[in-house]
């Protein structure tokens, strides 16, 4: 995944203006500026992370790039790190420059990712989730002295015939074959690479030839709960 929060890099968050970004970068390039700080490493870092990351935040289509990168790694699409990422548009830290000379076939790349990624989600076996927000209204006296009632969630439970399997009973899912099992394949377009979700298992790992008739091969099932 990036090892890199440019937003953190230079203290401001996703929604802030070119200005904010401009200030902030002035303010914290001036801090660590090498020649107030001569011979300390650490400074000469930050200083080239704070050039990095305001090169790309203050370009908006590289911005916009960057924070579609994150939006993939979010989605399930995860890069080898971000060295790599750069290093297939020419990137130049050591003289803490940033350039993109090329970034032909970028678009490309994020709209094979998007356009996949909600059919991947949807037949990706879902993991543990948050918990569950239910609004109720209850008058003022019972929210002061307590009060007890019954509600109904919709929740995902473990289909009893497969046991969450997703196979038949008297058969068993087999390794995918596209991804060798590990649910994942990896895409190169130049120098650039992802690491994408398997389009045959969905992320799984696995392929269900003869699917549970209860649960149609899911392994789960919306259950109402009181």
């Amino acid at each position: 995944m990036a090892n890199k929060d440019y937003y953190s890099i230079l203290g401001v968050n996703k929604e802030a203006s070119f200005d904010a970004i401009k200030k902030a970068y002035r303010s914290l390039a001036k801090k660590y500026h090498p020649d107030k700080n001569p011979n300390d490493k650490f400074a000469e870092e930050r200083f080239k992370d704070i050039q990095e990351a305001y090169s790309i935040l203050s370009d908006s289509n590289k911005r916009a790039n960057y924070d579609r990168m994150v939006e993939a790694e979010k989605q399930g699409y995860y890069f080898d790190d971000m060295d790599s990422f750069f290093s297939g548009f020419n990137t130049h830290r050591e003289n803490a420059q940033v350039r993109f000379d090329d970034f032909g076939g970028f678009g490309d790349l994020f709209s094979r990712i998007f356009d996949k990624t909600d059919r991947s989600r949807s037949k990706t076996r879902p993991k543990r989730g948050a918990d569950i927000n239910y609004e109720l209204a209850i008058p003022f006296e019972k929210a002061i002295l307590g009060w007890e009632t019954v509600i109904s969630i919709t929740r995902d439970e473990e289909c009893p015939t497969c046991h969450g399997s997703g196979a038949r009973l008297g058969t068993d899912a087999q390794k995918c074959p596209n991804c060798g099992g590990r649910g994942k394949i990896k895409f190169t377009q130049g120098n650039f690479s992802v690491n994408q979700t398997c389009p045959k298992c969905y992320g799984r790992g696995i392929i269900i030839p003869v699917p549970c008739t209860t649960c149609n091969g899911v392994g789960h099932f919306q259950q109402v709960r009181r």
